[in-house]
């Protein structure tokens, strides 16, 4: 039995009497309880949109009506590499709510 699925019914892998227990130290894989998961981290990577936030942010200032669709192109034109789902949720976040 796997130590993952013996720890999911409550068992741990030091008790002596856990199944599996003499197995796993038979077999040199010894106390998992001491064992740590290794620590994972999203990296900061840039959106293809941060270059073009500035001026979208400019764009609705100016002109709060304008369509995600009319910005895409604006962009586009600029060079803007991405989605037009990546911008959509920006200007959503970003818009002036209608009054």
């Amino acid at each position: 039995m796997g130590g993952h699925r013996l720890e999911a019914q409550g068992w741990r892998l030091d008790q002596p009497d856990c199944p599996g227990s003499r197995h796993l130290a038979q077999h040199g894989q010894g106390d998992l309880t001491k064992r740590r998961s290794p620590d994972y981290h999203r990296r900061d990577v840039l959106s293809k949109l941060d270059p073009c936030k500035g001026y979208l942010l400019d764009r609705l200032r100016e002109f709060p009506e304008l369509s995600a669709h009319r910005l895409f192109d604006e962009v586009r034109a600029q060079g803007y590499a991405g989605q037009i789902s990546i911008l959509k949720d920006f200007t959503r976040q970003h818009r002036i709510p209608r009054k």
